[in-house]
């Protein structure tokens, strides 16, 4: 009963510092509208490599809870609620997807290789980037959401697949 109690509180402290984490590299940021460019998604990747998917995802949670709770959490010391149900909390709501996949493909396919990691980074920014794509086209409609909301970060995304992929050996899990 004692070991047990012991590793449950050793993933919650896990998951609690993964999301301070994530806040802290929220707030390094280009404040650029309506998405700024961050470095929460290196957060995330990283994390997803390093806890693995279930934790990395209790780590996400956490860190949007605290967010949706109105600590100042997301880019730019914001919170609140209406991050999560705005143009943007389609990149939000999408750093739990990513981080199970990335972090599922991870002790899957292990990170010792830098190409296997940047595939497996592709694949979480992909989908972030749809479900950032799809709520901020609810705001602004499709094709302006793909100018503003994707395009842009092309660049960007990739130099932080790359650092990812380069630190995954540092952390490689097989």
């Amino acid at each position: 009963m004692y070991l047990s109690a012991k590793i449950k509180n050793n993933v919650l402290l896990r998951a609690f510092v993964g999301g301070i984490f994530i806040a802290i590299m929220s707030q390094i940021s280009v404040p650029v509208q309506p998405v700024p460019f961050t470095l929460q998604t290196l957060a995330v990747l990283l994390l997803a490599i390093v806890l693995g998917a279930h934790e990395s995802v209790y780590a996400v949670c956490l860190y949007l809870t605290a967010g949706v709770c109105g600590l100042p959490v997301f880019a730019n010391f914001s919170g609140g609620v209406t991050a999560l149900v705005g143009p943007t909390g389609g990149y939000l709501i999408g750093f739990v997807p990513l981080a199970y996949i990335v972090g599922k493909l991870a002790e899957r396919f292990g990170t010792n290789n830098v190409f296997t990691t940047f595939i497996i980074g592709v694949c979480g920014i992909a989908v972030l980037m749809l479900c950032g794509y799809l709520q901020l086209a609810c705001f602004v409609g499709f094709e302006k959401a793909y100018l503003f909301g994707v395009a842009p970060f092309f660049g960007v995304e990739c130099l932080k697949l790359s650092i990812f992929s380069l630190l995954s050996l540092v952390t490689s899990r097989k």
